[in-house]
C-alpha cells in the first residue's frame, strides 16, 4: 500500500494511509507529513515536526519581550504580527503532536490570520491605504483581511485542503507585493525581497517533501526546512513593518499614545508623553515623572543599517 493516497475529502490533499495509533487516537487530519507516525513516542505523532514548530513561537516571544521592555502601551498594529507568529507556532506544534483535524485548524487558520496581521501592520501608511480608506478601514484591509475571512469560512465548510493551500499562496503573494510597493528606506527595504526568497525556498522544501515522500521517506526533515524558512520570512516582513512605521510616523507609529498615531506627530517619548498637561522640570521632580526620552528596542534580526533609525527615533511630549 502506498504511503500517501488521495484524501476522501478531495482537494488534492494527502493523508497517511497506514500509521500507528498513539495517545491521541487515529489520524483524522486532512493532510499529514512524511515523518513516521509515533515512531519515537506514543505521546506524539510527529515529535520532530512538533519541536521544529516552536521556531515561530520563539521569534515572536523574543520580540514581544523586547518591545515590552519599553514600558509603554504599544500600537496593536505593531504587536499583532508577533502575537500571530506565537500562535502559529503553538498551533503547529499541537497539530504535529496529535495529527487530529481540530488541531490542524489551530495550525492553518492562524496562518491566514498571520497574513492579515502583516497587512494591518502597514496598510494605514501604504500609499494605496492612505488614498483609499473609509473610517480607518483601507482598501487593502478589505482585499486581504476580507479575502482571508471568506477563505476561512469556505474551507471550514468544504474541508478541501487544496483550497487552503491556494488561498494561502495567493495571500502571501499579495502581502509581499504590498510591502514591495511601499515607500521604503534602502536601509531596510531589502527585507521584503529577502522574505520573498525565503518563503519561496521554504515552499519548494514543502512541495519536495509532499511529492517525494512515497519514494524517499528520508525527506521528512524537509518539513522543518519549511518551518524555519517561513518563520524567517514572516520575521522579515514584520520587522519591515516595524521599521517602516518608525520611519513614517516616528515613535508614535509604535507607541499607543492618546492623541498620537497620526502621520506627522513624530517626536521624543518618555513617561511624560502619557501624562496629561505640560510637564515642566519642577513638575517632573514633584510628581516623580521621568522626563528622560525612552529608546526603542532593537528587534531580533534588525539590519545593521537600520540601527540608527531605531536609536534616533523621538517623540515630543
Amino acid at each position: 500500500m502506498p504511503l500517501f493516497e488521495a484524501s476522501p475529502s478531495g482537494g488534492g490533499a494527502h493523508v497517511l494511509s497506514s500509521y500507528a495509533t498513539g495517545f491521541w487516537g487515529p489520524h483524522d487530519a486532512l493532510h499529514t507529513f512524511c515523518e513516521e507516525s509515533y515512531a519515537v513516542t506514543s505521546l506524539s505523532a510527529e515529535p520532530f515536526n512538533a519541536f521544529g514548530s516552536f521556531c515561530y513561537t520563539a521569534v515572536g516571544v523574543v520580540n514581544l519581550w523586547r518591545l515590552s521592555k519599553l514600558g509603554l502601551p504599544l500600537s496593536w498594529r505593531v504587536t499583532c504580527g508577533w502575537w500571530s507568529l506565537v500562535i502559529v507556532g503553538l498551533g503547529s506544534s499541537l497539530f504535529h503532536t496529535t495529527m487530529r483535524y481540530h488541531m490542524e485548524l489551530l495550525d492553518e487558520i492562524p496562518m491566514l490570520v498571520l497574513l492579515c496581521c502583516g497587512c494591518l501592520q502597514c496598510s494605514d501608511i501604504h500609499p494605496l491605504g492612505k488614498r483609499y480608506r473609509w473610517k480607518g478601514i483601507t482598501l487593502l484591509d478589505l482585499m486581504l483581511v476580507g479575502g482571508m475571512s471568506v477563505l476561512t469560512v469556505v474551507y471550514l465548510i468544504t474541508r478541501i485542503f487544496g483550497l487552503f493551500v491556494t488561498g494561502f499562496t495567493v495571500g502571501t503573494i499579495f502581502l509581499l507585493g504590498l510591502y514591495m510597493t511601499a515607500e521604503w528606506n534602502p536601509d531596510y527595504g531589502y527585507l521584503g525581497g529577502r522574505a520573498a526568497v525565503r518563503i519561496l525556498l521554504a515552499r519548494v522544501a514543502w512541495e519536495l517533501e509532499n511529492h517525494l515522500c512515497a519514494s524517499y521517506p528520508m525527506v521528512w526533515y524537509l518539513h522543518n526546512v519549511w518551518h524555519i524558512g517561513s518563520c524567517l520570512a514572516a520575521s522579515d516582513l514584520f520587522l519591515f513593518g516595524y521599521l517602516h512605521r518608525l520611519e513614517k510616523l516616528g515613535m508614535r507609529g509604535i507607541v499607543a499614545v492618546r492623541g498620537g498615531g497620526a502621520e506627522g506627530n513624530e517626536g521624543p517619548v518618555s513617561s511624560a508623553s502619557l501624562t496629561p498637561g505640560r510637564v515642566t522640570r519642577t513638575r517632573a521632580v514633584k510628581e516623580g515623572i521621568d522626563p528622560t526620552p525612552i529608546q526603542l528596542p532593537l528587534l531580533l534580526f534588525c539590519p545593521e543599517a537600520a540601527v540608527a533609525l531605531v536609536k534616533s527615533a523621538k517623540m515630543d511630549d
